[in-house]
């Protein structure tokens, strides 16, 4: 079986020939995701033909593609983003499919990809009640009940979590909403608590040009004060957050994923936080990496469309 996947990040795109579970061949490019979908179509329609030159004896089954934004998976269509790929709703992006490859697409939300693509090819392989929180540019969420995926009647349930509010008296949030764990930890937030905390004004971390969680890591090696107030500021948000799965989505398992779930640093006092504040008095719910937080979400799109073929949603 083979499928096109489609990951449309909001700074890059991923795009992968997946055949039988086995990514054959990927391919990033830049997003310009404030340009829009509709100008991206042709040039992602053009690599992915040049990609697939090889596999060409072997039929397409499907495109999948994932949306960091609102996506009504049972009606297959985008409802709307935040700030990235504004005109998605209003794209035909399954005429697109059809037109240029003579097939169907399968849309769904980023997160719930990616959750899918750990529940059946990486860490949580076999576990049928389990959350993800993805920490990158924002906070992704996705979560699964007793084998089936957390959506809702408008795409909203799982997904959201992010954006569930942390502090009332916080900042607003790019979502429209107040104080959410997105807005109180993630890399787009980073440069807002840098300047919010003046008692450090000697650290070295607040000359850096670009202020994301990687440099931060860096100083935090050093001992950089600022840096290691900045890191149990959103360990403790992280922390919080992933209590409020636990007590949403009740798993018995929480994967970490995105660019930050690479910092073993942030598992253990995580976890540590989980054990002192999650109610479970049935045990204890672990947190663990994600084994594959680069491909989880193009090899979650190919079990959809893998799924779509035996009429399963």
């Amino acid at each position: 079986m083979k499928t096109y996947a489609v990951d449309l990040g909001g700074t890059r795109i991923k795009l992968a020939i997946i055949i039988d579970g086995e990514i054959c061949v990927t391919k990033i490019i830049p997003a310009h995701s404030d340009q829009g979908l509709a100008d991206r179509l042709p040039q992602i329609s053009d690599i992915l033909k040049e990609m697939d030159l090889n596999y060409q004896q072997i039929q397409l089954d499907g495109v999948g593609m994932a949306f960091p934004g609102i996506v009504n998976f049972y009606e297959n269509r985008i409802v709307t983003s935040n700030e990235k790929y504004k005109d998605a709703a209003n794209t035909d992006i399954i005429g697109w499919a059809k037109r240029e490859f003579h097939t169907k697409i399968i849309l769904d939300n980023d997160a719930n990809a990616a959750l899918l693509g750990e529940v059946y090819y990486g860490a949580a392989k076999g576990c049928e009640n389990v959350a993800m929180m993805i920490l990158g540019t924002g906070v992704g969420t996705a979560s699964m009940i007793r084998g089936q995926m957390i959506r809702g009647i408008h795409g909203q349930a799982g997904c959201l979590s992010g954006h569930i509010t942390m502090n009332l008296n916080g900042r607003r949030c790019n979502c429209g909403n107040q104080g959410c764990l997105e807005a109180n930890a993630s890399t787009w937030a980073l440069p807002y608590l840098v300047k919010e905390t003046e008692q450090y004004l000697d650290s070295p971390f607040r000359k850096e040009p670009v202020q994301d969680f990687s440099t931060l890591r860096t100083y935090y090696q050093k001992g950089d004060p600022l840096a290691k107030y900045l890191f149990d500021h959103c360990v403790a948000y992280w922390g919080a957050g992933a209590v409020n799965l636990i007590h949403s989505y009740d798993p018995e398992l929480i994967v970490l994923s995105g660019g930050v779930s690479r910092f073993t640093e942030i598992i253990r006092p995580i976890q540590k936080w989980i054990d002192e504040y999650a109610w479970t008095p049935w045990g204890r719910v672990r947190i663990i990496p994600a084994k594959q937080p680069e491909s989880s979400v193009l090899l979650g799109l190919h079990y959809l469309v893998e799924e779509s073929k035996k009429g399963v949603q």
